[in-house]
């Protein structure tokens, strides 16, 4: 677009806008480009446009991908990976399902794998579980 003619349409410049560089670019459907966002992996038609979205992006995972680092650096045993893999896949397979959506801390396959490892519980909080007492369990 052409520039203001005057001093008075002067739009100031902010070295502070969003802008991030490592997003990755592809080709999209109508062949232009459009940038991932490194979070999530959806596209962007621009870089500007993920880094607004990247904040959100981020706050809304909770923190999901610093929460498995902190369970992984346990060094928890194969099984209780399996069983973490488990949880979450049901999840990301039926996430509108009740039955996925409630964890039973009392059941000692769920309790050895999540409860009793270091950042385990963190884990389930940050994918959207909340711990609370339900029936005494």
């Amino acid at each position: 677009p052409p520039r203001p003619a005057g001093p008075s349409e002067f739009t100031p410049f902010t070295p502070f806008t969003a802008v991030i560089s490592s997003s990755s670019r592809r080709p999209d459907a109508n062949g232009g480009d459009t940038v991932a966002c490194p979070n999530c992996g959806d596209a962007f038609s621009s870089e500007h446009a993920v880094s607004e979205h990247l904040d959100g992006c981020l706050a809304s995972a909770g923190g999901a991908r610093a929460r498995a680092a902190a369970y992984l650096a346990g060094n928890p045993p194969p099984a209780a990976v399996e069983v973490v893999k488990k949880l979450l896949g049901n999840l990301l397979k039926e996430p509108g399902n009740d039955k996925y959506r409630r964890v039973r801390l009392g059941n000692p396959r769920i309790k050895e794998a999540v409860a009793d490892r270091e950042g385990g519980l963190e884990l389930l909080e940050a994918v959207g579980f909340t711990i609370g007492d339900e029936s005494g369990e």
